[in-house]
């Protein structure tokens, strides 16, 4: 899957009830860096590039500010601001980054039945995400995810 999906990759896993993320170019090192977190259930993403360059800060998960962390698989339909930034980044930069600091609560928020609704609605059905805070892991399209097991 790495060579498939080779344009970076990286990990997000709770500790001490912190997220603490990774990332990575290297062909090497994936399979080490899982089996030195698999004990927290990291959640990895493979990158294939779709929009803006190959780099660190194109690669997930991205900072959505107050400890919220996003992972990505799909295309967001977003404004493109900036060609060098993909479209992940600019949906956690532009959009969630300034949601989150109008909150009054965003880890609460983003476990909220309605911000799901319309926050699938906005990113479509196609599309794959997680966001990781300090209370774990929110999944958006669940239907859509995959997941490997018996690694």
């Amino acid at each position: 899957m790495q060579k498939c999906n080779g344009d970076g990759w990286g990990m997000m896993w709770l500790r001490n009830n912190h997220i603490r993320t990774f990332k990575s170019f290297s062909e090497e090192g994936l399979w080490d860096k899982y089996q030195e977190l698999k004990e927290f259930n990291p959640i990895i993403h493979l990158r294939w590039k779709t929009h803006g360059d190959i780099d660190h800060e194109n690669t997930h998960p991205h900072y959505c500010g107050h400890g919220i962390y996003l992972m990505h698989n799909g295309i967001v339909s977003t404004t493109i601001r900036d060609q060098a930034k993909s479209d992940t980044w600019h949906l956690a930069v532009d959009y969630l980054k300034p949601l989150f600091e109008k909150a009054i609560n965003p880890h609460k928020m983003i476990r909220h039945p309605t911000f799901r609704e319309r926050f699938e609605k906005i990113i479509g059905s196609e599309n794959r995400i997680v966001l990781g805070d300090r209370g774990g892991y929110v999944f958006f399209n669940l239907p859509q995810w995959h997941k490997v097991t018996n690694v």
